[in-house]
């Protein structure tokens, strides 16, 4: 867990917030800190700030699988030089309850890329448990109203929970924010 009190005093310094939500094993990331992100993510960074630059953003990530922890883990130094801070939460999801809980992670069990969702039906051989974290405190917690924030959410359905979420928090009142999603249409019924 980052603590809060470290996470403001570095952002007292950031001119833009990058928060990866869903990771997965880093790519994103990687693009984002070699000037490269997805179009749609480069819209909303020019939107939230014309002259964003890597190097002057406080970058967050939160992958819930865990299979992608040793990986992340290098992503984070290799990433270091090119931005202002990186912090990426392991084996954490982003959730709409309670703050550090845990949940049930459903991993598809194929050994591709493709990740993990909380929304998947607890009790297959590939759950297991992995700490949760309310998204919406953590985002007030981890930044600051005067600095954007740029999220890419890529979380596998559980995007249809995190949304409304979001949306009736009146945390978009509080924070310049700016959110860029990858929809799972196939997971929306779980939800």
């Amino acid at each position: 867990m980052v603590p809060v009190v470290w996470m403001q005093a570095v952002m007292g310094s950031c001119k833009l917030v990058y928060v990866d939500v869903g990771a997965n094993k880093g790519d994103s990331l990687m693009d984002f800190a070699h000037s490269r992100p997805d179009q749609h993510i480069r819209t909303l960074l020019n939107a939230a700030l014309p002259d964003w630059h890597p190097t002057t953003t406080c970058v967050f990530a939160l992958e819930a699988n865990p299979r992608w922890t040793p990986t992340l883990r290098n992503v984070s130094r290799m990433l270091a030089p090119d931005v202002h801070s990186v912090s990426i939460l392991y084996e954490t999801a982003a959730v709409e309850g309670e703050t550090w809980q845990p949940v049930v992670l459903h991993d598809n069990g194929r050994g591709d890329s493709v990740g993990a969702s909380v929304v998947a039906r607890a009790g297959s051989k590939h759950s297991r448990s992995v700490l949760g974290v309310n998204f919406v405190d953590w985002l007030l917690g981890a930044t600051t109203p005067d600095v954007p924030v740029v999220v890419r959410m890529d979380v596998e359905g559980s995007e249809y929970s995190l949304l409304p979420c979001i949306a009736s928090s009146g945390v978009g009142a509080r924070r310049r924010l700016y959110i860029g999603i990858e929809w799972h249409r196939y997971l929306k019924a779980e939800v």
